[in-house]
């Protein structure tokens, strides 16, 4: 038997303690005994209504193929308009290099004094 003693607060374990709010045990009673009688009469594929589930898959596929390709038209539509203004702003950037080009040709093309003083350096080294 020893004796704990400490200058310091040691926290207590925490615990847990789930109270579920919507919790019927009468509903969950009625629905496990009638899920019981369910597979004893051997209806388990019923649906609520109490008729047997039939898969309706005789054109389902066509139906999401088409439904599918309907929501991607407006994609198609966005892709034209941006390969559109993406064509545009190219033959843009065209159309200024060239305007640039014959106001001011001196910053595209070296300069014949330039070419001189070159081929001058050149023959010196």
């Amino acid at each position: 038997m020893a004796l704990r003693f400490s200058f310091f607060k040691i926290p207590e374990h925490k615990r847990f303690e789930y109270i579920p709010r919507y919790w019927n045990p009468e509903k969950e009673e009625r629905e496990a005994r009638l899920k019981r009688i369910q597979e004893e009469m051997g209806a388990t594929g019923s649906s609520s209504d109490g008729k047997p589930y039939v898969p309706n898959i005789r054109g389902s596929f066509r139906r999401e193929f088409d439904r599918t390709r309907k929501s991607k038209s407006g994609t198609k539509g966005m892709m034209k308009i941006r390969s559109l203004i993406m064509i545009v702003s190219v033959l843009l950037f065209v159309v200024i290099f060239v305007f640039l080009l014959k106001i001011f040709p001196w910053l595209f093309v070296e300069n014949e004094q330039n070419k001189i003083k070159q081929q001058q350096i050149e023959i010196i080294e």
